[in-house]
C-alpha cells in the first residue's frame, strides 16, 4: 500500500511544495487500459499543469459526475498544496520526462493571510 505524506512537512524551502505549486491549467481527462485479452476500462481524472511542479493527476475521488466541475473550480495562476505520495512527488521530473503521471490525492487551495 502506498504511503501518502503531506507534502508541507519535511521539505527544503526551496522545493516548491513547500508553498504548494502553481497551477497554470487544469482539465478533465479520462485513463484508458486494456489487458492483452482486450477487456479495459476507463478512470475519470483531473490533470493540472503548473510552472513549479510539472504535471501533476487526481484520479481519487474524481468520476464522470464531478470531473468538470473539479476542473473548473481551480483558478489559473493560484498556489495549490497537495497530497502525495512522497516519492512520486520526488521523482516527479523524471516521470514527467517519461510521460508517466504523478498522482495527487487531494489537492487544495493555498491560504494566505
Amino acid at each position: 500500500m502506498a504511503r501518502t505524506v503531506r507534502r508541507t512537512s519535511g521539505l527544503q524551502s526551496s522545493d516548491p511544495g513547500l508553498n504548494g505549486c502553481s497551477v497554470s491549467s487544469a482539465h478533465s481527462s479520462a485513463d484508458s487500459s486494456h489487458s492483452l485479452k482486450g477487456v479495459g476500462s476507463s478512470t475519470s481524472q483531473v490533470v493540472l499543469e503548473t510552472s513549479d511542479c510539472g504535471t501533476l493527476v487526481q484520479s481519487w475521488g474524481v468520476s464522470r459526475d464531478n470531473e468538470d466541475e473539479l476542473a473548473r473550480d481551480v483558478i489559473e495562476g493560484e498556489r495549490y498544496r497537495l497530497n502525495a505520495g512522497e516519492g512520486s512527488f520526488t521523482m516527479r521530473a523524471f516521470l514527467n520526462t517519461i510521460r508517466q503521471a504523478v498522482y495527487v490525492k487531494s489537492f487544495e487551495p493555498v491560504r494566505t493571510r
